[in-house]
C-alpha cells in the first residue's frame, strides 16, 4: 500500500512538472509575440513624421550644434538610444550593419566630452540628441530609423536580440 502511494505521488509531481513546463514555454512565446505586436504599433506611429523640421538641437562630437535638418541623413541607417539602454542590445544593433558609412548613431544623455569615446567603439557619426519628437522611451529601448528626401522618418524599427532574423531582414 505505500509503495502504490509513493508512486502515485511521484506520478502526480511528473505530471505536473511536465505540465508546469508546457505552460511556461508556451506563456514566454505569447510574451516575445505581444512585444513585437507592441513594437509594431510603436513603429507605425512615427512613419512619416516630418523629423528635419523639429527645431531640438543636436551636437556633434567637436562640440558644434546642429539641427537635424542641417545633416545630410538621406539613406542613412540612424540608431537611437539613451545612456542607460542596455549595452548588449546596443551592440547587437550596431554590429549588425556592415557598412559603418551607412551609420549614424544618436545618443540622449550623454556629455558632448564623451561622444569621441561612442564615435571610437562603433566607428560611426556619433550626436548627442537629448529629446526627439519620435521618442517614446527616452531611449531606453534602442531603435533604428531612416530619413527620406523630404526629412520624414521611414523604415522606423525597433531591433529586439530575441529574434535577430528579423533585423537582418530589415538590414
Amino acid at each position: 500500500m505505500i509503495r502504490i502511494c509513493f508512486l502515485l505521488i511521484l506520478c502526480s509531481v511528473t505530471i505536473c512538472g511536465i505540465s508546469c513546463k508546457r505552460s511556461e514555454s508556451h506563456r514566454s512565446g505569447n510574451s516575445l509575440e505581444s512585444v513585437h505586436k507592441a513594437d509594431s504599433i510603436e513603429c507605425l506611429k512615427h512613419i512619416g513624421t516630418l523629423i528635419t523640421e523639429d527645431s531640438v538641437i543636436i551636437t556633434s562630437s567637436d562640440g558644434k550644434d546642429h539641427y537635424i535638418g542641417d545633416l545630410a541623413l538621406n539613406d542613412k541607417i540612424i540608431v537611437r538610444f539613451s545612456v542607460f539602454a542596455c549595452k548588449p542590445c546596443v551592440d547587437f544593433i550596431v554590429n549588425g550593419v556592415s557598412n559603418r558609412n551607412e551609420l549614424v548613431v544618436f545618443i540622449a544623455k550623454s556629455p558632448v566630452y564623451d561622444l569621441h569615446v561612442y564615435e571610437a567603439e562603433m566607428n560611426c557619426t556619433v550626436f548627442n540628441v537629448d529629446r526627439m519628437i519620435i521618442d517614446f522611451d527616452e531611449g531606453l529601448t534602442p531603435y533604428v530609423f531612416k530619413i527620406d528626401d523630404e526629412g520624414r522618418v521611414r523604415d522606423y524599427y525597433i531591433p529586439r536580440r530575441e529574434n535577430p532574423t528579423r533585423y537582418m531582414e530589415y538590414l
